[in-house]
Order: C-alpha cells, then sequence, then structure tokens
C-alpha cells in the first residue's frame, strides 16, 4: 500500500467536527440591528398596502376595457411579496438550519 492511499483513507474514515455556533449579534448591536430590521419589515409591508391599492385602482378604471386579468396576476405577485417579507426571519433560520 501506499502512503497516498493510506492517508486517502485515513481522511476518509476520520469524521470532521465542524463548529456549527448559534448565530449572535456583534457586541452593542443587539438593539439597532433587531431595530433596523423591523423598520426594513415594516416599511416592505406598507410598500406592498400601497401596492395593492394602486393594483386596485387601475383594476377599477381599468375593468370597463377588460384588462382586469393583467392586474389579478399583479395582485398575486403581492400577495406573493408580502408572504416573503412577512416569513423572512422564519425562511433564514429555516434555510440556516437554526
Amino acid at each position: 500500500m501506499s502512503a497516498l492511499s493510506v492517508l486517502v483513507d485515513a481522511i476518509a474514515m476520520t469524521p470532521l467536527d465542524i463548529p456549527d455556533p448559534e448565530p449572535a449579534p456583534i457586541p452593542g448591536f443587539e438593539g439597532p440591528s433587531s431595530q433596523l430590521l423591523a423598520w426594513m419589515k415594516w416599511g416592505g409591508l406598507v410598500a406592498a398596502v400601497g401596492g395593492v391599492l394602486v393594483v386596485a385602482f387601475r383594476l377599477f378604471f381599468n375593468s370597463h376595457r377588460e384588462e382586469g386579468s393583467r392586474q389579478i396576476g399583479q395582485l398575486g405577485w403581492i400577495a406573493v411579496g408580502v408572504a416573503l417579507i412577512g416569513g423572512a426571519a422564519s425562511i433564514v433560520g429555516f434555510i440556516a438550519g437554526a
């Protein structure tokens, strides 16, 4: 047996102990970072409500031209955006395995 094959076998058989620390904020930034995320979430939800209102007005004014189907599709995309904004922390936590 060559030394290379022994080394490869040893590496393949040795379990790697990869550290997996819990996420923690930088000391001193516990308040500001969570406050910034809260403001961003609030701003995203305000923008989503504004988007729903804009699409609703467009649907109202374009209903006599039979262009409403496009606005209904836009409402679906807004709903997807609201779901992503509302569940962003849960989605990232799930993906990161937290």
